[in-house]
């Protein structure tokens, strides 16, 4: 019996090149940022705060928050810089410092969109 891989050899193989696989990456980021904001507009949230926006260069994270920002616009919100707080890392002393500075700046959020890649 031949190989699996002689047996399959005239089948096409996706190829994706590098530029391709961050192209959805940045896509899928950003969608479901945009899908997770959307949810909670659609629950009468309006002022949705965006935890998780990384100190330095980040690109996951910038394109999490374009995607807040983005659906929030695109539902007449204004996207309130100072609901997004930054973070240096991804564990729970991370997020409660994001929370508190957020709660310390004045106007509270009635929602909260928070990132983690560990």
């Amino acid at each position: 019996m031949p190989s699996v891989a002689k047996r399959v050899q005239w089948m096409p193989k996706p190829f994706m090149t590098e530029n391709a696989q961050l192209a959805i990456q940045r896509q899928l980021l950003e969608t479901f940022a945009r899908a997770a904001v959307r949810h909670l507009v659609s629950l009468g949230r309006r002022r949705v705060a965006f935890i998780g926006a990384r100190r330095g260069r980040s690109q996951p994270a910038q394109l999490r928050v374009q995607g807040w920002r983005e659906e929030l616009t695109a539902a007449g919100l204004p996207a309130d810089g100072s609901l997004v707080a930054a973070t240096d890392g991804w564990g729970h002393a991370d997020g409660a410092a994001a929370m508190a500075h957020i709660l310390d700046a004045g106007e509270r959020p009635d929602a909260v969109f928070a990132y983690n890649d560990p």
